[in-house]
């Protein structure tokens, strides 16, 4: 149904490994709802699985904050992998996925991760303060210097 420009959609969740749970899932509106072609099956390594309806004109960004809507991952601390491969294009949805259910896996990244990797892509020079560990972290270290 539709409130306030958003559409709810309600999706299945596991509450634990024997029962399931019904959750509500929030998803930007498009130009209209038939806009949403793509079915989304994005589950975590827990096991759970979470359906959102998507847009073909999506990109990455798009698909992140509807996970962080329907799964509460905050978008800078989710990789979104096709099989083995992590999204990370701002190609639309339709032309990356050709399918009209796209399975994916959420892995979540430790928010210290995250935290870093976001400030040192702003300013490769924020590396210096970062901590140890984190100055040895190849991701970091790569998104520092690009």
């Amino acid at each position: 149904f539709w409130l306030k420009g958003l559409l709810i959609v309600e999706a299945l969740l596991p509450a634990s490994a024997q029962s399931w749970r019904y959750c509500q899932i929030m998803a930007p509106v498009p130009v209209s709802a038939s806009d949403f072609s793509i079915e989304l099956l994005i589950s975590a390594l827990s096991g759970s699985t979470v359906v959102v309806p998507a847009n073909k004109a999506w990109q990455l960004p798009d698909i992140k904050a509807a996970v962080e809507r329907a799964c509460g991952v905050p978008g800078r601390e989710q990789r979104i992998l096709s099989g083995t491969d992590e999204l990370c294009s701002r190609e639309p949805l339709g032309t990356v996925c050709k399918e009209k259910r796209v399975h994916l896996t959420l892995v979540r990244r430790p928010a210290e991760q995250a935290k870093w990797l976001e400030k040192v892509s702003v300013e490769g020079l924020e590396l210096r303060a970062a901590p140890p560990p984190i100055r040895s972290d190849r991701e970091v270290v790569l998104a520092a210097v690009k």
